[in-house]
């Protein structure tokens, strides 16, 4: 079955990929990810804390921000 909706995927079959949304947001997996995201995000902050403030460091968690908040 996976390789049938790989080459949906890859066709543009909006249906099946419609189809794959809706399977992963049932399972839970985009409430997964953003539980894992926050994690992340709160120890690469935790690690920066080691660092004397400066703008390379502001600059760190301007880019960690910017990743986990972007949206597709």
């Amino acid at each position: 079955a996976s390789d049938v909706y790989k080459r949906q995927v890859k066709n543009g079959n909006d249906n099946a990929i419609k189809e794959i949304i809706d399977y992963v947001n049932k399972v839970g997996g985009i409430d997964y990810t953003q539980s894992k995201i926050k994690e992340y995000y709160n120890a690469a902050i935790e690690d920066l804390k080691h660092f004397e403030d400066n703008e390379f460091k502001e600059s760190l968690k301007n880019l960690i921000k910017y990743v986990i908040q972007r949206n597709y």
